[in-house]
């Protein structure tokens, strides 16, 4: 049984805000509403994907869902992905 995540990107002009992993895959007017409904969405643009269900280390992004971590936490947890790599991936 794969792992239902959508992966939650939120920025603003300067950086980064911070990045949730949600439960199921939503869509992005679902994800913001989650993430606000957990009170971890800290506002800005968002980026909305669905974490493929075989990605090698998924396990690693499902013990970190449901909580807002900065990006550089996000990119130490994830093994240094940034969002370019991760197009790469899905494509």
């Amino acid at each position: 049984m794969g792992m239902k995540l959508t992966y939650c990107s939120f920025a603003d002009d300067e950086r980064c805000r911070g990045v949730v992993i949600l439960d199921g895959y939503l869509d992005p007017v679902m994800a913001a509403l989650q993430a606000r409904f957990l009170g971890i969405n800290p506002g800005g643009q968002l980026l909305v994907f669905e974490i493929p269900e075989d990605l090698e280390g998924i396990d690693v992004y499902f013990a970190n869902r449901n909580r807002l971590l900065t990006a550089d936490e996000a990119r130490t947890l994830f093994d240094g992905m940034t969002l370019s790599e991760w197009e790469g991936q899905l494509n």
